[in-house]
C-alpha cells in the first residue's frame, strides 16, 4: 500500500507505528481538536496503513527474501553512481549482503538429492585410479 494521500492520516499512522499513543500521534500529525481522535482511530484507511507499517517493521520486514535482495542491489546501484569512496564502499557492502542472502535462499530451495553430484557414479577405487594425481 502506498502512503496515504491525506498527509495527516499518513502522519497519524506513522506516529502510531512509532509507538506513540493515539492522542500524541494525532497531535503530532497536526490535528488540534480532541473531539475526533477516537474517530480517526477507527478510520479503515488509517488502520490498514498502520497494520502495513507495523508488518514492515516486524522482524523480517514483511518482505520476502527475493524482495530484500532486489532492494539491496538497487541501493548498491544508486550508491555506486557516486564517485566518493564511502559510497563505493557502501555499494560493495550492499552487494556482498545481497550475495550472502542469495546463497542462503538457494541453499534453502535445494533439497538433498535435487542437485547433480559432481562426482561420477563409480566406486572409490575407480575414482582414485581415474582422478588421483600420478605418483
Amino acid at each position: 500500500m502506498p502512503p496515504l494521500l491525506n498527509p495527516g492520516y499518513e502522519a497519524l499512522a506513522r506516529g502510531r507505528a512509532d509507538g506513540l499513543p493515539w492522542q500524541e500521534a494525532y497531535r503530532l500529525a497536526g490535528y488540534r481538536s480532541k473531539n475526533y481522535v477516537y474517530e480517526m482511530n477507527k478510520r479503515q484507511e488509517v488502520v490498514d496503513r498502520l497494520r502495513e507499517l507495523l508488518a514492515e517493521r516486524a522482524p523480517g520486514g514483511g518482505a520476502s527474501l527475493p524482495q530484500v535482495i532486489d532492494k539491496l542491489i538497487a541501493s548498491a546501484d544508486v550508491a555506486g553512481q557516486s564517485d566518493s569512496a564511502a559510497s563505493l564502499t557502501a555499494a560493495k557492502g550492499l552487494l556482498v549482503e545481497a550475495v550472502k542472502l542469495k546463497m542462503q535462499l538457494d541453499a534453502a530451495r535445494t533439497k538433498p538429492g535435487d542437485y547433480n553430484d559432481a562426482r561420477p557414479d563409480m566406486s572409490d577405487e575407480e575414482w582414485f585410479r581415474t582422478y588421483a594425481p600420478p605418483d
